[in-house]
Protein backbone atom coordinates (compact mmCIF):
# COMPACT_ATOMS: atom_id res chain seq x y z
CA UNK A 1 0.00 0.00 0.00
CA UNK A 2 2.54 2.69 0.98
CA UNK A 3 4.67 2.00 -2.58
CA UNK A 4 1.34 3.06 -4.47
CA UNK A 5 0.94 6.08 -1.74
CA UNK A 6 4.42 6.89 -2.54
CA UNK A 7 3.87 7.15 -5.95
CA UNK A 8 0.36 8.96 -6.19
CA UNK A 9 1.72 11.80 -3.67
CA UNK A 10 5.63 12.41 -5.30
CA UNK A 11 3.29 12.61 -8.75
CA UNK A 12 0.90 14.78 -7.35
CA UNK A 13 3.24 17.30 -5.58
CA UNK A 14 6.15 16.96 -8.41
CA UNK A 15 2.77 18.39 -10.73
CA UNK A 16 3.00 21.25 -8.32
CA UNK A 17 6.70 21.77 -7.43
CA UNK A 18 8.83 20.74 -9.85
CA UNK A 19 11.80 18.02 -9.82
CA UNK A 20 11.86 17.58 -5.49
CA UNK A 21 10.96 13.68 -5.75
CA UNK A 22 13.64 13.05 -3.13
CA UNK A 23 12.07 15.65 -0.70
CA UNK A 24 8.94 13.74 -0.65
CA UNK A 25 9.97 10.72 -0.66
CA UNK A 26 11.89 11.23 2.70
CA UNK A 27 9.91 13.41 3.84
CA UNK A 28 7.08 10.56 3.43
CA UNK A 29 9.46 8.09 5.14
CA UNK A 30 9.79 10.23 8.05
CA UNK A 31 5.97 10.86 7.76
CA UNK A 32 5.23 7.61 7.93
CA UNK A 33 7.37 6.35 10.39
CA UNK A 34 5.77 8.48 12.90
CA UNK A 35 8.70 11.54 12.56
CA UNK A 36 9.23 15.43 11.76
CA UNK A 37 11.43 17.03 9.32
CA UNK A 38 13.81 19.83 9.47
CA UNK A 39 13.93 21.47 5.31
CA UNK A 40 16.89 23.84 4.92
CA UNK A 41 17.77 25.79 1.45
CA UNK A 42 18.25 29.23 0.60
CA UNK A 43 15.64 31.15 0.13
CA UNK A 44 13.27 31.80 -2.93
CA UNK A 45 13.23 27.68 -3.69
CA UNK A 46 10.28 26.89 -2.87
CA UNK A 47 10.29 24.90 0.90
CA UNK A 48 6.68 26.78 1.63
CA UNK A 49 5.12 26.00 -1.77
CA UNK A 50 6.43 22.47 -0.99
CA UNK A 51 5.07 22.31 2.06
CA UNK A 52 1.51 23.13 1.14
CA UNK A 53 1.76 20.53 -1.64
CA UNK A 54 2.68 18.10 0.68
CA UNK A 55 -0.18 18.54 2.81
CA UNK A 56 -2.38 19.25 0.35
CA UNK A 57 -1.12 15.01 -1.31
CA UNK A 58 -1.27 13.46 1.95
CA UNK A 59 -5.20 14.95 2.30
CA UNK A 60 -4.25 16.96 5.81
CA UNK A 61 -5.45 20.93 6.65
CA UNK A 62 -1.74 23.09 6.80
CA UNK A 63 -0.75 26.05 8.87
CA UNK A 64 2.14 28.23 8.64
CA UNK A 65 3.60 30.65 11.29
CA UNK A 66 6.79 32.38 9.97
CA UNK A 67 9.21 33.42 12.99
CA UNK A 68 12.40 35.90 13.70
CA UNK A 69 13.89 37.47 16.08
CA UNK A 70 11.89 40.92 15.81
CA UNK A 71 8.57 38.60 15.28
CA UNK A 72 7.08 36.29 17.35
CA UNK A 73 3.05 35.42 16.03
CA UNK A 74 0.78 35.22 19.20
CA UNK A 75 -1.53 32.94 17.01
CA UNK A 76 0.99 30.05 16.98
CA UNK A 77 0.30 28.05 20.02
CA UNK A 78 -2.93 29.35 21.80
CA UNK A 79 -5.42 31.72 20.29
CA UNK A 80 -6.67 34.46 23.62
CA UNK A 81 -9.38 36.54 21.61
CA UNK A 82 -12.00 39.03 22.79
CA UNK A 83 -14.98 39.66 21.83
CA UNK A 84 -16.78 43.48 20.53
CA UNK A 85 -17.11 44.20 24.27
CA UNK A 86 -13.35 43.45 25.52
CA UNK A 87 -14.33 40.29 27.13
CA UNK A 88 -12.00 37.29 27.07
CA UNK A 89 -13.41 34.05 24.90
CA UNK A 90 -12.43 30.69 25.58
CA UNK A 91 -8.69 29.83 24.68
CA UNK A 92 -8.63 28.37 21.67
CA UNK A 93 -5.53 26.03 20.22
CA UNK A 94 -3.31 27.71 17.82
CA UNK A 95 -1.49 26.72 14.44
CA UNK A 96 0.72 24.37 15.88
CA UNK A 97 -2.43 21.85 16.53
CA UNK A 98 -3.07 22.10 13.20
CA UNK A 99 -1.93 18.15 11.41
CA UNK A 100 0.73 19.74 9.04
CA UNK A 101 2.80 23.00 11.00
CA UNK A 102 5.26 24.73 9.27
CA UNK A 103 7.01 26.39 11.57
CA UNK A 104 9.44 29.32 8.69
CA UNK A 105 12.46 30.61 11.08
CA UNK A 106 13.49 34.10 9.36
CA UNK A 107 16.77 35.71 10.41
CA UNK A 108 16.61 39.43 10.99
CA UNK A 109 19.89 41.24 9.24
CA UNK A 110 22.47 42.24 11.63
CA UNK A 111 25.75 43.21 11.61
CA UNK A 112 26.88 40.24 13.64
CA UNK A 113 26.15 36.87 12.98
CA UNK A 114 26.85 35.16 16.01
CA UNK A 115 25.27 38.00 18.03
CA UNK A 116 22.32 36.81 15.70
CA UNK A 117 22.48 33.80 16.18
CA UNK A 118 22.45 33.89 19.85
CA UNK A 119 19.50 36.38 19.73
CA UNK A 120 17.25 33.94 18.04
CA UNK A 121 17.93 31.12 20.40
CA UNK A 122 16.98 33.11 23.00
CA UNK A 123 14.34 35.53 21.75
CA UNK A 124 12.31 32.42 20.99
CA UNK A 125 13.25 29.55 23.64
CA UNK A 126 9.35 30.06 24.67
CA UNK A 127 8.98 28.67 20.83
CA UNK A 128 11.33 25.93 20.71
CA UNK A 129 9.92 24.37 24.17
CA UNK A 130 6.55 24.19 22.62
CA UNK A 131 7.63 22.09 19.54
CA UNK A 132 9.76 20.31 21.65
CA UNK A 133 6.39 19.40 24.00
CA UNK A 134 4.53 18.58 21.05
CA UNK A 135 7.04 16.41 19.54
CA UNK A 136 8.13 14.55 22.72
CA UNK A 137 4.55 14.31 23.67
CA UNK A 138 3.21 12.68 20.13
CA UNK A 139 -0.04 13.36 20.27
CA UNK A 140 -1.03 13.36 23.21
CA UNK A 141 -2.02 17.05 25.23
CA UNK A 142 -0.83 20.03 25.73
CA UNK A 143 -0.91 22.73 28.24
CA UNK A 144 -0.82 26.34 28.33
CA UNK A 145 0.31 28.51 30.75
CA UNK A 146 -2.86 28.70 32.51
CA UNK A 147 -2.62 24.60 32.87
CA UNK A 148 -5.65 24.17 29.64
CA UNK A 149 -5.15 20.86 27.85
CA UNK A 150 -5.36 20.88 24.19
CA UNK A 151 -5.29 17.72 22.19
CA UNK A 152 -2.30 17.37 19.39
CA UNK A 153 -4.39 15.38 16.14
CA UNK A 154 -3.44 11.92 15.12
CA UNK A 155 -1.54 12.27 12.95
CA UNK A 156 0.49 15.39 13.43
CA UNK A 157 3.57 16.61 11.64
CA UNK A 158 5.61 19.56 11.89
CA UNK A 159 8.09 21.00 9.48
CA UNK A 160 10.29 23.26 10.54
CA UNK A 161 12.45 25.15 7.32
CA UNK A 162 14.98 27.94 7.56
CA UNK A 163 18.13 28.89 5.92
CA UNK A 164 20.30 27.82 8.20
CA UNK A 165 19.92 25.60 11.18
CA UNK A 166 22.04 27.02 13.23
CA UNK A 167 19.72 29.44 14.64
CA UNK A 168 18.00 26.46 16.50
CA UNK A 169 19.12 25.16 19.63
CA UNK A 170 20.61 21.75 19.42
CA UNK A 171 17.65 20.47 22.30
CA UNK A 172 15.42 21.26 18.84
CA UNK A 173 16.71 19.62 15.80
CA UNK A 174 17.81 16.49 17.46
CA UNK A 175 14.05 15.94 17.71
CA UNK A 176 13.63 16.11 14.16
CA UNK A 177 14.02 12.66 12.43
CA UNK A 178 15.52 14.24 9.30
CA UNK A 179 17.11 17.43 8.24
CA UNK A 180 16.80 17.85 4.59
CA UNK A 181 18.47 20.31 2.50
CA UNK A 182 15.66 21.79 -1.13
CA UNK A 183 18.47 21.90 -3.56
CA UNK A 184 17.71 23.73 -6.93
CA UNK A 185 15.52 22.64 -9.38
CA UNK A 186 18.14 22.01 -12.36
CA UNK A 187 17.86 23.72 -16.11
CA UNK A 188 15.16 21.82 -17.16
CA UNK A 189 12.63 21.68 -14.40
CA UNK A 190 13.75 25.59 -14.32
CA UNK A 191 12.92 26.56 -17.79
CA UNK A 192 9.61 24.35 -17.73
CA UNK A 193 8.88 26.64 -14.14
CA UNK A 194 9.35 29.77 -16.77
CA UNK A 195 7.47 28.80 -19.79
CA UNK A 196 4.66 28.09 -16.89
CA UNK A 197 4.67 31.52 -15.83
CA UNK A 198 4.86 32.94 -19.39
CA UNK A 199 1.73 31.24 -20.63
CA UNK A 200 0.04 32.38 -17.56
CA UNK A 201 -0.13 35.63 -18.30
CA UNK A 202 -3.72 36.31 -16.14
CA UNK A 203 -1.69 34.73 -13.03
CA UNK A 204 -4.24 32.38 -12.56
CA UNK A 205 -3.52 29.74 -9.73
CA UNK A 206 -1.60 26.68 -10.30
CA UNK A 207 -3.69 23.44 -10.23
CA UNK A 208 -3.52 22.13 -6.50
CA UNK A 209 -2.52 18.62 -5.67
CA UNK A 210 -5.36 16.08 -5.15
CA UNK A 211 -5.43 14.49 -1.80
CA UNK A 212 -3.97 11.04 -1.73
CA UNK A 213 -4.85 9.94 1.80
CA UNK A 214 -7.73 9.56 3.75
CA UNK A 215 -7.20 9.28 7.86
CA UNK A 216 -7.91 5.51 7.21
CA UNK A 217 -5.10 4.98 4.78
CA UNK A 218 -2.98 6.65 6.85
CA UNK A 219 -3.14 4.88 9.81
CA UNK A 220 -3.10 1.67 7.72
CA UNK A 221 0.48 2.63 6.14
CA UNK A 222 1.69 3.28 9.65
CA UNK A 223 0.68 0.08 10.62
CA UNK A 224 2.42 -1.33 7.83
CA UNK A 225 5.71 0.47 8.54
CA UNK A 226 5.40 -1.15 12.28
CA UNK A 227 4.81 -4.86 10.36
CA UNK A 228 8.62 -4.47 8.90
CA UNK A 229 10.84 -7.13 10.13
CA UNK A 230 14.11 -5.97 11.22
CA UNK A 231 17.16 -8.46 11.10
CA UNK A 232 19.57 -8.59 14.07
CA UNK A 233 22.37 -7.91 11.39
CA UNK A 234 20.64 -4.26 11.11
CA UNK A 235 19.91 -3.13 14.52
CA UNK A 236 24.22 -3.90 14.87
CA UNK A 237 24.87 -2.02 11.71
CA UNK A 238 22.23 1.14 13.36
CA UNK A 239 24.09 0.97 16.01
CA UNK A 240 27.94 0.63 14.55
CA UNK A 241 27.20 3.99 12.52
CA UNK A 242 25.55 5.67 15.46
CA UNK A 243 28.54 4.69 17.35
CA UNK A 244 31.51 5.17 15.19
CA UNK A 245 30.30 8.72 14.95
CA UNK A 246 31.05 9.33 18.79
CA UNK A 247 34.33 8.48 18.21
CA UNK A 248 35.27 10.63 14.71
CA UNK A 249 38.36 12.48 15.53
CA UNK A 250 36.45 15.89 13.29
CA UNK A 251 33.20 15.54 16.13
CA UNK A 252 32.79 17.12 19.15
CA UNK A 253 29.39 15.49 20.11
CA UNK A 254 28.33 12.30 18.11
CA UNK A 255 25.02 11.08 17.72
CA UNK A 256 22.54 9.93 20.37
CA UNK A 257 20.65 7.03 20.96
CA UNK A 258 17.37 9.04 19.78
CA UNK A 259 19.28 9.26 16.60
CA UNK A 260 19.86 5.49 16.55
CA UNK A 261 16.04 5.06 17.01
CA UNK A 262 15.48 7.59 14.35
CA UNK A 263 17.37 5.94 11.63
CA UNK A 264 15.68 2.16 12.05
CA UNK A 265 11.88 4.03 12.25
CA UNK A 266 13.17 5.84 9.02
CA UNK A 267 14.52 2.64 7.42
CA UNK A 268 11.16 0.43 7.78
CA UNK A 269 9.19 3.14 6.41
CA UNK A 270 11.95 3.02 3.71
CA UNK A 271 11.69 -0.42 2.88
CA UNK A 272 7.59 -0.29 3.31
CA UNK A 273 8.17 2.49 0.49
CA UNK A 274 9.90 0.40 -1.37
CA UNK A 275 7.52 -2.37 -1.42
CA UNK A 276 8.99 -4.49 0.94
CA UNK A 277 8.57 -6.08 4.30
CA UNK A 278 12.30 -6.04 5.58
CA UNK A 279 14.95 -3.79 6.18
CA UNK A 280 18.18 -4.06 4.05
CA UNK A 281 21.28 -2.44 4.86
CA UNK A 282 20.99 -0.26 2.03
CA UNK A 283 17.72 1.06 3.24
CA UNK A 284 20.05 2.30 6.08
CA UNK A 285 23.07 3.48 4.28
CA UNK A 286 20.86 5.36 2.25
CA UNK A 287 18.67 7.01 5.14
CA UNK A 288 22.29 7.91 7.32
CA UNK A 289 23.06 11.04 6.19
CA UNK A 290 19.37 12.31 6.61
CA UNK A 291 18.94 11.08 9.94
CA UNK A 292 22.19 11.94 11.44
CA UNK A 293 23.84 15.27 9.69
CA UNK A 294 21.98 17.56 11.90
CA UNK A 295 22.79 15.03 15.36
CA UNK A 296 26.13 15.94 15.17
CA UNK A 297 28.30 18.71 16.51
CA UNK A 298 32.02 18.88 14.62
CA UNK A 299 34.97 20.16 16.56
CA UNK A 300 35.95 24.22 15.51
CA UNK A 301 39.20 22.64 14.08
CA UNK A 302 37.14 20.37 11.68
CA UNK A 303 34.79 23.64 10.56
CA UNK A 304 37.84 25.85 9.63
CA UNK A 305 38.99 22.74 7.54
CA UNK A 306 35.98 22.27 5.64
CA UNK A 307 34.89 19.24 7.00
CA UNK A 308 30.86 18.80 7.62
CA UNK A 309 28.81 15.98 8.87
CA UNK A 310 27.95 14.71 5.41
CA UNK A 311 31.38 13.33 4.87
CA UNK A 312 31.95 12.00 8.10
CA UNK A 313 29.16 9.97 7.97
CA UNK A 314 29.79 8.80 4.37
CA UNK A 315 33.11 8.09 5.23
CA UNK A 316 31.47 5.91 7.94
CA UNK A 317 29.08 3.77 5.72
CA UNK A 318 32.24 3.40 3.09
CA UNK A 319 34.27 1.92 6.18
CA UNK A 320 31.54 -0.32 7.31
CA UNK A 321 31.47 -1.39 3.52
Amino acid sequence: MLKNITQSIKSQVGDYVFNQDVITELALASFFAGGHILLASPTGLGKSSWAQAFAKALGLSYDCVRFSETNTPGRAFINYASDSEGNLLAPQPGALFSPVFHAEFYEDDTDSRHTQLHMFKNTHSWVHMHMIDAIDRNNKNLTDDNALPFLLPDPHFIIASCNDTRILPAALTDRFMMKLYVNYPGVAAEKQMLQMHHVNTAHEPQPQPVPVCTPETISQAKQEVQAVAVDDVIFNYIIGITETTRRANAVQIGASPRASISLLMAAKAYAAIAGRDYVTIGDVQGLAIPVLRHRIILRPDAIKEGINADRIIESIIVSKG
